[in-house]
This record gives structure tokens, C-alpha cells and sequence, in this order.
């Protein structure tokens, strides 16, 4: 991770690059917060960009880097720079507060176990399952964050004062949905733990303030909130994207894995352990939001566009079985069987460590994966050069490139990751989108992908002409026909 952070960091020069997919397409809202430009635009309208994200998240980034960025007299370029350390700070808030979760649920004096919950809690947000995510200005880790602390504050008030509890715990379930709509997972999980026991009133009063919220949201967000809340939703489902997510989930989150199938074997194979799981109320919170995140992560795994970080809510329901399974364990230990349980889990457990370690190994010898971000900036930058010797205004078919710092104009032209998804289904845009926009002339040149030789979004380049030599690697230039010559 520490590789990782420093290869995407300059306090020289705003580096521009991406540390996490489709990065654009967040700090492009975030700059139209702190800029006063409209968050939620009609995305079928000029320049047919759409936030998919959720408010909080956005307004929360927008407000601490558009303070650092004022106070430090620093330019819009620094703007990822900026959100990315925003990232940093909530995933070390988010460490401790997992660790503090940890504790709370395992009420342990033990200094073995203490040191096992920091070590998952460290696992959980710098592992690599985290990677460039806890280094990105993406809504994940605020979000898993506030997941958890809705699962601490439930715990924490929950024997004594339920109906505090219950309240606290909606308050932090709301703002992790606030930073992104998928992260649910507490909510139903403290949801069905109150279901479980029959413990009505607080399980109405979790309902009813979080209905009453999200009904707000929507009714002040409007049309064009809603429609870009939901819109990653619209493209389908892809069984061969859950398939790879999983799989790279399970490489990166071997530890936990192995310790959860390592508990899992225990309990089959021991009545004794699987009592004193069935008896504690703990060990019942937890695999009811083991089998929560597990059934939720999934779904959303599914979705076209989704990536292995769609598995952090399970990941850490996933530790948190795990030390708690681990003290169990320590508390069952005594008697020859017993000894041969803990034998066991700790072999198994080992060898998600080893996996894991091997995994990392090929990873910093530069077999696969990626540890520098480096090159991307210099990439970029010699492409944003050519693109600014072109004549305005020039479309660029990359969005990170159309952002405002990258590509001064009147519009900025950050399509969204569905854009050709809704123009293939018929959508209709202003003016033909993209497409009519080439025809009508609107664009005096255009910087797109050398694949598209004849054609760009549907409408021939009849008008434009390409210029040879002009850019570098995958792109090339065409300047408008003058209709006159």
C-alpha cells in the first residue's frame, strides 16, 4: 500500500492519473460542487454527463478539498491529489473504528486476541482487496466506513438503551447509503438481528427513520438525483462479471478466508464449538451479517461495470467472524480433542496467509498487478499537449482527459461509463449526443481512439479530416472541414 500511495502522489506538480476505474466520473462531480455547477444534471442534455453516486459522498469531498484548495491558493488541477488524501484520512478512521468494533463485540482482555483484531482491522482496509481504492476519490471506503460504525454504535447501546441504539445506528447506516446506495448491509443485518429476537419497537423505529430519510432524498434530490442514483442499475447483469470479481476477491482476501473455512470445519466437526456458537449472542449478530453482506455483495457483483471492491461490507463481516470464531476457539481449547480443533484452524488459517503472501510476492516483483500509477501521468500529460495545440473546441474520447483543468471550455464533455450502453438502446439525447453534435460541426477538432477510422458514435467524419502524426499512441486528431475551402 505504501508503494501504491507514493507512486500517486507529487507535492511538486498535480499528478493526473487514475488510481481506481472510471475515477473521472467522481471527481467530476465533486469539482461542480465546489464550483456551484449543478450536481445532478439532466444527463440527456449537454454535455450528457451523469452522478451516479450519492450525495453525501460528493458533498463531503467537495467541502474538505474545496477548503484545502482555497487555503492553499492551490488550482483545480489538485483537485485528485486533494480527494485522494481525504480518502487516506477516512481509511485510517476507518481501521481504528474497526479495531474499536472488534473489541466491543469481543468484550476481550486477551492481548493475543487484541493483537489478532488490530491485524484484521489493518487487513481489512490496507490489504490488498483495498489496494488503490483506500488511495482513490471513490465513495467505497467512506461508505464501508459508516457501515461499520453503524454495527458499533448498534452494539455498543443495544443491552442497555435499544432505542438509542437503533437511532445511532440509522444515523450511520444512512450516511454510508448517503455515500453509495449499494452499502446496505448493516442495515438490514441489525434489521433482521431485531427481526430474530422480536424486538418490535426498535425494529419499527430503524424502519421508519430510514424510510422517512430516503423518502426526503429523493423528494429533494428530484427527477434527475433519482435517475442518476439508479442508473448503473439499468444495463444488466453479467454472470461472467461476478465469476471474475470473485475470483479476484478470493485471492486478495485468502487470510480471512481460510480462517472463516478453517471456523466453518470446526463447527461442523465439534457439537461443542457449534453450541457455543449457537448460544452466544454475538457469534448470532455476525453470521446473520455474514449471510447479509454475503447475499447483498454478491447481487451487486452481478451488475455490469462492478469490480472485486463491491465485496468490502463482506469482507469485514468476514474478519469479524473470524475473531470471533479465534476467541471461541481460545476459549474452548482446553482437552486433547480441543487442542486438535486449534491445530487445525491455525494450519488452515495459515495457509490463506501463505496464498495471500505468495499472491503479494508476484505482485511487487512485477509478474502481474500494478504497484506504480507513475507512468499514467506522463501519458497523460503529453496527450492533454496535443490536445491542447488542437482548435477549440475539441471533443477528447477519454473523460478523464474532458475534465475541466484537463480541457478548458464551455462544456466539458465527461460521458458517462453507460453513455454508448443508452445510445445503443435508443435513448435519445440532445441534439444526436455525441454523434450529432460531430455532424452538426459543433466540434472544430476531435482527439478519439484510432479505432474509429470512419465513424465516431454513430455519425460518419466525413467533415473532419485526420491529421497524421498528430498524437500520440491509441489517439488520433481530425480537425473540422472548412465547408468554404
Amino acid at each position: 500500500m505504501a508503494l501504491r500511495i507514493a507512486s500517486a502522489v507529487s507535492f511538486s506538480e498535480p499528478l493526473q492519473l487514475i488510481t481506481s476505474g472510471w475515477e473521472q466520473e467522481t471527481l467530476f462531480p465533486v469539482w461542480k460542487a465546489i464550483n456551484g455547477v449543478v450536481v445532478y444534471p439532466d444527463p440527456f442534455k449537454i454535455p450528457f454527463s451523469v452522478t451516479s453516486y450519492n450525495w453525501l459522498f460528493i458533498e463531503s469531498y467537495a467541502v474538505f478539498s474545496g477548503a484545502v484548495l482555497s487555503i492553499l491558493s492551490l488550482e483545480d488541477a489538485w483537485l485528485p491529489t486533494v480527494g485522494r488524501f481525504f480518502t487516506l484520512t477516512i481509511l485510517l478512521a476507518g481501521t481504528a473504528l474497526s479495531y474499536a468494533s472488534f473489541l466491543k463485540i469481543l468484550k476481550t482482555t486477551d492481548l493475543t486476541m487484541k493483537i489478532l483484531c488490530l491485524s484484521f482491522s489493518v487487513f481489512v482496509f490496507f490489504g490488498p482487496l483495498v489496494g488503490f481504492w483506500g488511495f482513490t476519490v471513490r465513495a467505497d471506503i467512506g461508505a464501508l466506513t459508516f457501515e461499520i460504525l453503524a454495527v458499533f454504535l448498534f452494539w455498543t447501546f443495544y443491552p442497555n438503551r435499544p432505542l438509542l441504539a437503533v437511532l445511532l445506528c440509522a444515523v450511520a447506516a444512512y450516511a454510508a447509503w448517503g455515500f453509495k446506495q449499494v452499502n446496505v448491509v448493516s442495515t438490514v443485518t441489525v434489521g433482521l438481528y431485531l427481526l430474530y429476537h422480536r424486538d418490535w419497537k426498535p425494529l419499527f423505529l430503524l424502519g421508519g427513520v430510514l424510510v422517512i430519510a430516503y423518502a426526503s432524498t429523493f423528494l429533494i434530490g428530484g427527477y434527475d438525483y433519482t435517475w442518476g442514483v439508479f442508473e448503473g442499475a439499468r444495463h444488466g447483469y453479467s454472470l461472467d462479471r461476478l465469476i471474475t470479481n470473485t475470483k479476484i476477491f478470493t485471492l486478495k482476501s485468502a487470510p480471512y478466508l481460510a480462517a472463516l473455512a478453517a471456523l466453518a470445519l470446526a463447527a461442523v466437526t465439534s457439537p461443542r464449538f457449534r453450541r457455543a456458537w449457537l448460544d452466544d449472542e454475538r457469534a448470532v449478530l455476525v453470521l446473520i451479517g455474514l449471510c447479509t453482506a454475503g447475499i447483498i455483495n454478491m447481487l451487486a457483483n452481478f451488475k455490469v461495470g462492478s469490480a472485486d471492491h463491491y465485496y468490502f461490507s463482506f469482507t469485514y463481516f468476514v474478519a469479524l467472524a473470524s475473531v470471533v470464531g479465534f476467541s471461541k476457539i481460545r476459549e474452548e481449547a482446553a482437552g486433547a480433542e480441543n487442542r486438535i480443533q486449534v491445530k487445525r484452524v491455525l494450519g488452515i488459517s495459515m495457509l490463506g496467509w501463505a496464498a495471500n503472501i505468495v499472491a503479494m510476492g508476484v505482485v511487487l516483483f512485477g509478474l502481474r498487478g500494478v504497484v506504480s500509477v507513475m507512468p499514467l501521468h506522463d501519458l497523460t500529460i503529453a496527450r492533454k499537449d496535443c490536445a491542447d495545440r488542437l482548435p477549440k473546441p475539441v471533443f477528447i474520447g477519454n473523460a478523464y482527459l474532458s475534465l475541466p483543468w484537463m480541457n478548458p471550455g464551455e462544456h466539458n464533455f465527461v460521458i458517462s461509463y453507460n453513455y454508448f450502453n443508452e445510445r445503443s438502446a435508443g435513448l435519445e439525447f440532445e441534439r444526436g449526443g455525441i454523434g450529432g453534435l460531430i455532424k452538426d460541426g459543433y466540434f472544430a477538432s476531435l482527439l478519439i481512439d484510432k479505432e474509429f477510422k470512419d465513424a465516431y458514435d454513430g455519425t460518419p467524419l466525413d467533415n473532419y479530416r485526420r491529421v497524421p502524426g498528430q498524437c500520440l499512441n491509441k489517439y488520433s486528431a481530425w480537425l473540422l472541414v472548412d465547408s468554404a475551402k
